[in-house]
């Protein structure tokens, strides 16, 4: 009885496959850190897209902000890199876009504090009263933008207002009062240029987002939430809570789910960017910017065309 001939290509094959098997695994994982660049173009637009990170194929994703996609969501738990998204939406606009103007609204009073101080800030807010103020002054600004809209008989806002992102932090924690002011807001403020991006860690007990407000917020992007339920009060899918990665999350614009890696901005990145767009005078805690003057604003901007 012979002995079986050996396969001498049979090692040579398996090799061969490993190293598929390898490269296809490497080109496809998510890289833990990727650098942030800055575009060195300005952009007078009222749609703004902001690089946000790259899918598992390395793809570039975008957020783009603007008439199809005006408001955002954006979920996780503590360290999971929402404030680092947040820091690339923020640097990117008052870098990219200088006619974009920010309302700042922090019940941490840290987050969102750096920024304060640029050109595109006009109103920083962390307290509940002060934060219900800003809404409401925000509110009497989309009131005031459809007057205009009215007395020039059109419906086209591209050339009469500059776009406005209002982001607030932790928005579960806002006041009934508040609550109500925002759902006003995100219903009508799309065709005057105003833009929501709320963020949120978790749900607490039965405070949850609203249910109206969340069908107005289109882009909905989580990083690690704690369980199904949190996932699915972003995402209405439990993907998130699986995530393992800082960084890593999911972006559902419609029915579109995309799985990706943001990018890592330093904060030396954001500190010289800040710098370079410092106001001569900061922008205050405290109204900043009265409904007169925003309202002043608006209407030179039609009479400066």
């Amino acid at each position: 009885m012979h002995n079986k001939e050996p396969n001498l290509f049979l090692p040579i094959v398996n090799s061969v496959w490993d190293m598929i098997v390898l490269l296809v695994k490497e080109f496809t994982k998510l890289p833990s850190h990727l650098p942030f660049t800055l575009d060195d173009n300005i952009y007078y637009t009222n749609n703004i897209k902001v690089a946000i990170g790259k899918d598992d194929l390395r793809r570039n994703i975008y957020l783009n902000i603007g008439d199809s996609s005006p408001h955002t969501l954006i979920g996780g738990i503590t360290g999971s890199g929402k404030s680092n998204l947040i820091k690339i939406i923020l640097t990117t606009i008052v870098h990219n876009y200088p006619n974009v103007k920010l309302f700042l609204l922090d019940y941490k009073r840290v987050e969102l504090s750096l920024f304060k101080s640029t050109t595109s800030c006009i109103r920083f807010e962390w307290s509940e009263e002060g934060i219900e103020s800003a809404l409401e002054e925000l509110y009497q600004i989309v009131l005031n933008r459809y007057e205009i809209l009215e007395g020039q008989n059109t419906t086209k806002s591209s050339n009469l207002f500059f776009p406005i992102v209002f982001i607030i932090e932790e928005c579960i924690l806002l006041s009934k009062k508040a609550m109500q002011t925002l759902k006003k807001i995100l219903v009508i403020s799309r065709a005057v240029l105003v833009y929501g991006i709320l963020t949120i860690q978790r749900a607490a007990g039965n405070d949850t987002i609203n249910p109206v407000i969340k069908s107005l917020l289109s882009n909905r992007i989580s990083f690690k939430m704690i369980d199904s339920n949190n996932s699915n009060l972003i995402l209405d899918s439990p993907e998130a809570k699986d995530i393992t990665q800082r960084g890593e999350c999911y972006f559902r614009h419609n029915d579109k789910l995309i799985h990706f890696k943001t990018y890592f901005i330093k904060d030396s990145i954001v500190k010289d960017i800040v710098d370079k767009h410092k106001k001569n005078i900061q922008c205050m805690d405290n109204n900043y910017t009265s409904n007169v003057d925003t309202v002043k604003e608006d209407l030179n901007w039609i009479d400066n065309l």
